[in-house]
């Protein structure tokens, strides 16, 4: 029973991913997201499908003035960006990765001036 549920997992993950539009490289992100303890152990790779989940859940609400944010090469270069700001203030901040998000959303020049 289950390797059953093992077997049907694993096809739906392979029908998902082959009928999705998400990059292969944002697969290992949380989307979720990740806390200051999981994010400071999680892998280059899991950080950056992690932001990239974040840029996309921001451009969904509405909250970047650019939707091409999340669209093409843009896409993984705004991911990786993301990521670097958010390790770059866990330097010198104490406040939760959401926090750092919305900080780096308004360097970057991301933010949706209407919201």
């Amino acid at each position: 029973m289950m390797t059953h549920k093992v077997l049907a997992v694993g096809v739906l993950a392979i029908a998902l991913s082959a009928c999705s539009k998400m990059p292969e490289w944002m697969m290992l992100g949380s989307i979720n997201g990740l806390d200051r303890a999981k994010w400071s152990t999680a892998t280059n790779e899991q950080q950056l499908g992690t932001a990239a989940y974040w840029l996309i859940s921001l451009e969904r609400k509405g909250w970047l003035n650019d939707p091409s944010l999340v669209e093409g090469d843009k896409f993984k270069a705004a991911s990786m960006t993301l990521q670097n700001c958010i390790n770059d203030h866990l330097a010198f901040s104490n406040k939760e990765t959401d926090v750092i998000v919305a900080e780096c959303v308004q360097l970057n020049a991301w933010a949706n001036p209407d919201k």
